[in-house]
Formats: C-alpha cells, sequence, structure tokens
C-alpha cells in the first residue's frame, strides 16, 4: 500500500469515528412510544436480590418506614432494627420488579396531583415515595393512585422525572409501620395451659385444669351466691399465648409501666412451661413484657407420667399383637393362600420404651429451646397487643360474673 493509499484510509477512518461518536452523542432520548412494556425500574427483576433498603416517604418528605437488609434478615429502622415480615417486603419488591410501564400520562407539575404523583416535599401530598438502594444506582419512584377507570394499575413517577406513567400491578406500598414488623410474639396454644393467674390491683383472678382434655377452666374463689357469666369464660383466658401477634413494638429501656393499670398474668403449661407477663395501658393502646422459664420439677414428672402411659399402651397394643400373631400362624398353616404380607403389623416402639432416659433427656433439651427462643424473641421489647387479646389478659374476678342479685 502506497503512503497516499494509507493516508486516505486513516482520514476515512478518523471521519467515520468522529460520525460515530456524534451520532451516539446526539441521540435523543427514548420517546414514550418507545418506553412503554419496559420495565417500571431498570434492573431490579434480575438483581432484586442486591437490594439493601427499602424506604417509604409521604409528604414533606417524612420518612414513614426504612426497611433495611442485614447479614440474615430485614429490619425495620425506625424501631430500633427490629426483625421486619421478610415475606411481606419481598411480596412488595416483586411487586416493582414485575411492574412494567403501560401508558405515559401527563407531564405537567400542575396536573401531578390529579394522579397522586406530586411532589412529596409537599404537604399536602398524597401518594408514597419509593426509595430502594443496593442497584447500580439508587431508586426513586412516586406511587400515586390506583387507576379507577379503564386498564387496571397505577400511577407512578420516575426518579423527579416530570412524565408520569401509568404501571402495571397494584404498586400502592403498605404505610403503616406496625405492618411491616415480623408479626409473631409466642404461641402457646391453650390446650398446653394447665393454669393461668392474673393479678391485678392486689387480687388474682386464678384458673386451672386438672387434665389437657378437659374442655373448660375452673375459676378459683368465685364468691358464694355468685355465678359466672359463662361456665367456658376461662377458656378465652387461657388462649392469650396462643398465635400472639404484635400491633407495634419498641424498646424497653426507658419505658416504665403505668402501676395503676398494670396486671401481673403468669402461665404455667402441663410440661412445665411458666410465661410471666407484665402489662399495662397507655391510652387506648395495651403493652405487654414477657419472660419465660422452665419449672424443670413439674416438666420432669410430666415427662414421667407420658412415658409411663405411653410404655403401658404399647405393653398392651404388644400383647394383643402376640395374641393375633399366633392366631395368624395357626391360620396360615392350614391356609397355603395366606403370605407373611397378610400379617399383623407389629406395634412401633416408641421412645420411652426404647430409650426412656434419652427420650426425657430430649423432651428437656425441647422446653429449655422453647423457653430460650421466647426470651430471645421477647427480652428488652415492649409488644403493643391487639385490643381483644389484652382485654383477655386485663380481666378481673368481678368482671367474669353475673351481676349480684
Amino acid at each position: 500500500m502506497s503512503k497516499h493509499q494509507l493516508n486516505k484510509l486513516l482520514i476515512v477512518t478518523a471521519v467515520v469515528l468522529v460520525a460515530a461518536f456524534w451520532a451516539t452523542s446526539t441521540r435523543s432520548p427514548e420517546s414514550n412510544e418507545e418506553l412503554a412494556g419496559k420495565p417500571l425500574i431498570d434492573g431490579l427483576q434480575k438483581d432484586i436480590n442486591a437490594v439493601t433498603s427499602l424506604r417509604l416517604v409521604e409528604a414533606g418528605d417524612k420518612a414513614i418506614v426504612t426497611l433495611v437488609k442485614g447479614e440474615s434478615n430485614w429490619t425495620v429502622a425506625e424501631r430500633d432494627h427490629f426483625p421486619a415480615d421478610v415475606t411481606k417486603v419481598r411480596e412488595y419488591l416483586l411487586k416493582l420488579a414485575d411492574a412494567d410501564l403501560l401508558e405515559a400520562k401527563t407531564s405537567k407539575k400542575e396536573s401531578h396531583a390529579k394522579l397522586g404523583v406530586e411532589d412529596l416535599a409537599e404537604a399536602t401530598a398524597k401518594g408514597t415515595r419509593v426509595e430502594l438502594e443496593g442497584l447500580k444506582a439508587p431508586v426513586k419512584v412516586v406511587i400515586g393512585n390506583a387507576n379507577s377507570l379503564g386498564q387496571s394499575g397505577t400511577f407512578v413517577r420516575r426518579n423527579d422525572e416530570a412524565q408520569s406513567w401509568l404501571a402495571k400491578g397494584t404498586l400502592i406500598p403498605e404505610r403503616l409501620i406496625g405492618n411491616w414488623l415480623a408479626k409473631d410474639i409466642l404461641d402457646v396454644q391453650s390446650s398446653r395451659i394447665e393454669r393461668f393467674d392474673l393479678t391485678k390491683g392486689g387480687k388474682t383472678l386464678s384458673g386451672f385444669k386438672l387434665r389437657t382434655q378437659d374442655d373448660k377452666y375452673t375459676i378459683e374463689n368465685v364468691p358464694k351466691g355468685r355465678e359466672l357469666t359463662s361456665e367456658y369464660e376461662g377458656n378465652t383466658l387461657a388462649a392469650v399465648l396462643a398465635s400472639l401477634t404484635l400491633e407495634d413494638v419498641r424498646k424497653s429501656a426507658g419505658n416504665t409501666p403505668d402501676p395503676i393499670t398494670t396486671v401481673a398474668a403468669r402461665y404455667t403449661t402441663f410440661d412445665g412451661v411458666v410465661v410471666d407477663v407484665t402489662g399495662w395501658m397507655e391510652g387506648d393502646k395495651g403493652y405487654a413484657r414477657f419472660a419465660a422459664r422452665l419449672d424443670e420439677t413439674k416438666a420432669d414428672a410430666h415427662i414421667t407420667n407420658a412415658q409411663d402411659l405411653a410404655k403401658a399402651a404399647y405393653t398392651l397394643a404388644k400383647s394383643e399383637y402376640d395374641t393375633r400373631s399366633a392366631e395368624f400362624a395357626k391360620k396360615k398353616a392350614e391356609d397355603k393362600t395366606l403370605s407373611d404380607a397378610d400379617a399383623p403389623m407389629e406395634p412401633e416402639v416408641p421412645a420411652a420404651v426404647a430409650d426412656a432416659a434419652k427420650d426425657k433427656a430430649e423432651q428437656l433439651a425441647k422446653l429449655k429451646q422453647e423457653v430460650d427462643l421466647i426470651n430471645t424473641r421477647c427480652l428488652g421489647w415492649d409488644y403493643q397487643l391487639p385490643a381483644y387479646k389484652f382485654s383477655s389478659m386485663n380481666k378481673t374476678l368481678e368482671e367474669m360474673l353475673k351481676p349480684a342479685t
């Protein structure tokens, strides 16, 4: 190649590169028509596990809730990083990840309020700003009203853009902070409760069962001549710890229960788990603190009794099996159509018979683990309880009696 030809080639190459750069740098943004059908939040579906923070902001740029991803779980920053409802967090992130832009709406600032996507700095703003961190770039999306006409979806406005959109899905987030918390406190079913004692104002309301299969609790110290409103009244009081959930939560430090409204409740199970509850009212809200322990003497006696019953049941079942087996062997000798598949099934040897000491140790360990889990979950926290649960704990004997005649 001659020097002249080489120079011409270099000039042509330079022109092509300059033209390509100019075309790239001056390309106009995607039109609304091109954006329609694309994800509301680019990259979220692929990198959903990279999200480290989900924040909701309301009018006046006031934070509603900040959900933070830790090493092992999500927590709620505004509640001293109490565990969040991981399922709820993931469900909402999946809704955002699945949301596509359906239809371009107004880009006029004065019309944003009609769709609920106005600037959240305004005190009267009705929408919610969703902020995500952890993706390649921080995300801010104003979530407005649900579309009530025509195509279903939610009105949105992205990253402080003027353009608003109708996006796929129901994207309006939960704004009550308590509903983002991990709700479960503990679960001790009433079938396990042998006794409850509720002390308030120096007086104690107590109820008990003699056996787990009893269908109601005996209420102690009912005054002579007075009757319970219902003979099953105690069942509700014993069920306070069953499937117990929270409305809200806060750290116990610095909070002193109101002595006037305080109730001290104790729930004792047949197998020795003891849960002590301190409850009190603040306005119309009922709060409670929980602590658990194991009465090992009671637990040991309960397990021993259960093992004795299991041994007796096995002895009877084994005796019946031996009798049936002998009868079958005789029939089989006479009836050649019978096979071993037709033989009686031998009863399974229960752990209480196979190794009673090991069985007892395992059951005690399980009860201790239950106590440890309750304390790990509860110690250091004040729980706001559902009104109906607190009411069942905050009872007096007089409230359970029919009016005196």
